[in-house]
């Protein structure tokens, strides 16, 4: 009998794959001028830094269009836990930029 291994992916390629993932259903729902940065935070309950996502939005008036962004934020972390791993749903930050901002 031949035993199989599989190795469980890391941490750091399943961030890969969900990179991927989370720019796409940005941009299919933002806009194509939507883009995702990589980023550290400090998780201010512990202290630790954690490696996140910050989804950009481009958007001419982010303060005007706030009520269109929430639910846009609803749908979009809605289509994110359904395409990757729930584990890193929390590493998802929705930051609002404007659309002339880098």
């Amino acid at each position: 009998m031949a035993i199989q291994s599989t190795e469980a992916p890391t941490l750091a390629a399943t961030l890969d794959d969900a990179a991927i993932v989370t720019e796409a259903l940005a941009r299919a729902l933002f806009g194509p001028a939507a883009s995702l940065r990589r980023a550290i935070h400090e998780n201010h309950e512990t202290g630790e830094e954690q490696g996140v996502f910050e989804v950009h939005p481009c958007v001419p008036d982010p303060e005007a269009g706030f009520g269109r962004i929430a639910a846009l934020h609803n749908t979009f972390m809605d289509a994110f836990a359904e395409a990757t791993s729930p584990d890193i749903l929390h590493r998802i930050i929705v930051k609002p930029v404007g659309s002339d901002a880098d």
